[in-house]
């Protein structure tokens, strides 16, 4: 959801290009990859609930050293380190779920208990700006009544 975002940022905040936007995303797509071979090794000794929670702990140090970066930094660059430790974060998180959603399921219905996840969390990333944006645009409509109306 943040890639969405951050997407946005880039093009509305910066003037870039769609392909500018997502050339952006390259570094972090390598760096999540490393964040997933963190989390192959982490597996070996602890659980997958330990896992995740690094995981998230890193997303959530990421994302806030962006948004705290985000308004003082006139280039990508000082951007990048939170982007860094979200992707990582990401990474992490992403292989340590699939795990999760997988576990206890028996062989042959892997596929669907993968299908299922897969399908839960793309439902939730397309509602989520909608839902947020919702509350934003009943209130700001209630503002814009003609006058006489109550």
């Amino acid at each position: 959801m943040q890639y969405y975002f951050l997407a946005l940022y880039f093009q509305d905040g910066y003037g870039w290009s769609p392909l500018q936007a997502g050339m952006a995303f390259l570094l972090p797509t390598l760096v999540c990859t490393f964040g997933i071979r963190i989390a192959e090794r982490m597996l070996r000794r602890r659980s997958p609930r330990q896992v995740l929670a690094w995981g998230f702990a890193a997303g959530a140090i990421g994302i806030a050293a962006v948004a705290l970066a985000m308004p003082h930094g006139a280039s990508y660059w000082p951007l990048l380190p939170g982007i860094v430790v979200l992707s990582i974060g990401q990474g992490m998180s992403w292989t340590a779920m699939w795990i999760v959603a997988g576990q206890g399921v028996p062989g042959p219905q892997q596929g669907v208990a993968s299908g299922m996840a897969a399908t839960a969390q793309q439902i939730g990333f397309g509602t989520s700006p909608r839902r947020r944006s919702s509350p934003r645009s009943a209130s700001s409509a209630s503002r814009k009544r003609p006058r006489g109306c109550a």
